[in-house]
């Protein structure tokens, strides 16, 4: 299934949204260079990032690089990522698991929850769009419901869901620039396993 969602032709069909991210971006740039305003580029990297990555799996911009409004999405990736990254008794001592001591697991299931809400809206507005015959996108969500339409065992809503969290969370654990590897090993598979206990 993943060699046909991140084909090369797959990838290169939506290659001019990701040239016209950039070409925003740069844009961008000079507009505030001349209007002498200050570019915070942590924000607006993120913002291009996740446009990137958001249009090759939606077809669709998560965040307005222009606009000084924050990114909820931001924040709910970070949180889950401080969580995933913090020490935590349970990966030690497994007994501890159901009594949660330093409420780590609590913490980031809020934050999946709130991740999985996102999600579900961006695939019922797309699912919306396919009813009425709009849908025409060559992105990953589109490629997912094709196969959850032909074959609903391999793949269905949670599954789309856990793949989506996975990719989102693990991006964010690379792109600052902190192994993924680093993190809990209970905590990486929380990422793909915890769209069922929601």
């Amino acid at each position: 299934m993943n060699t046909n969602i991140f084909s090369c032709n797959r990838l290169d069909a939506n290659q001019h949204l990701r040239s016209q991210k950039v070409k925003e971006l740069i844009a961008y740039c000079e507009k505030c260079s001349q209007e002498g305003k200050v570019v915070d580029i942590g924000e607006v990297a993120f913002k291009t990032n996740l446009n990137l990555m958001s249009n090759t799996l939606f077809s669709k911009d998560l965040a307005d690089p222009s606009s000084d409004s924050k990114v909820e999405l931001k924040d709910v990736i970070c949180s889950i990522v401080v969580e995933v990254r913090k020490p935590n008794l349970v990966d030690f001592f497994h007994i501890l698991e159901k009594i949660d001591p330093q409420g780590v697991n609590r913490r980031a299931t809020i934050s999946f929850g709130k991740l999985f809400r996102l999600f579900d809206d961006l695939i019922i507005e797309q699912l919306e769009e396919r009813r009425r015959g709009f849908s025409e996108k060559c992105d990953v969500l589109e490629t997912l419901l094709d196969i959850t339409e032909k074959d609903p065992e391999e793949m269905n809503h949670n599954h789309i869901n856990s793949k989506f969290t996975s990719m989102d969370v693990r991006f964010k654990l690379d792109s600052s620039g902190v192994p993924a590897g680093l993190a809990p090993p209970s905590s990486i598979s929380a990422i793909n396993s915890s769209a069922y206990f929601l």
